[in-house]
């Protein structure tokens, strides 16, 4: 199995936890909480590397882990945010916590309305070119966008466009290139890799 393949599968179990995690949030009104506090664990996890991997490791016991839970996040969290991360545990899955968290953002963003789109180039953008994909985004899909922009210096020029999980198809990748005629330049400046910042 591929990079790629591994990512889109690792994505597609992140939606159904995301799902199923909505599911039981929304009804009680406290998706957006839940939300947030999946968060701050997933902030918390990969600001502490170690007890991110003891908690992700398959060679750990599960009742390590769960214990390890407890004690840390109890007195944290509601009810549902606890049960989900026990259950996200409990199915050794917490690898993949940041992607669960992304996609149940992304689901809260389509009922209000928004949804998330990724642009990545070799250099940033300038604002004529932001402006002309929210514009064409908006055109193509019924909501309002909000942009991600990400730097690779690994990319020899151009754009490479995706709405949620969806890569846009060639001929728009064309159109939207033509406004930015500096990313493919001899002597553009080139960002360095893995820059990223978020426009809403």
């Amino acid at each position: 199995m591929n990079h790629g393949t591994q990512l889109d599968r690792a994505a597609g179990v992140a939606r159904q936890y995301a799902e199923a995690i909505h599911g039981l949030a929304a009804p009680a009104g406290q998706a957006e909480a839940v939300l947030e506090e999946l968060r701050a664990v997933a902030d918390l996890l990969a600001g502490q590397p170690e007890l991110g991997e003891m908690l992700a490791s398959p060679i750990v016991p599960e009742a390590r882990k769960l214990a390890v839970i407890e004690r840390i996040f109890t007195d944290r969290l509601s009810e549902l945010a606890f049960d989900a991360l026990r259950v996200i545990a409990r199915r050794g899955r917490m690898g993949i916590l940041p992607a669960i968290v992304r996609a149940l953002a992304q689901q809260l963003n389509r009922q209000q309305g928004a949804f998330d789109v990724e642009v990545t180039t070799a250099v940033p953008l300038d604002e004529a070119t932001r402006w002309h994909v929210l514009e064409r985004v908006r055109g193509m899909v019924a909501g309002e966008p909000i942009l991600h922009e990400r730097v690779d210096g690994a990319i020899l020029g151009g754009l490479i466009i995706r709405v949620g999980d969806r890569v846009l198809d060639a001929s728009v990748r064309r159109e939207l290139e033509g406004y930015d005629k500096q990313l493919r330049r001899p002597g553009a400046r080139r960002g360095s890799g893995g820059q990223e910042k978020s426009t809403g």
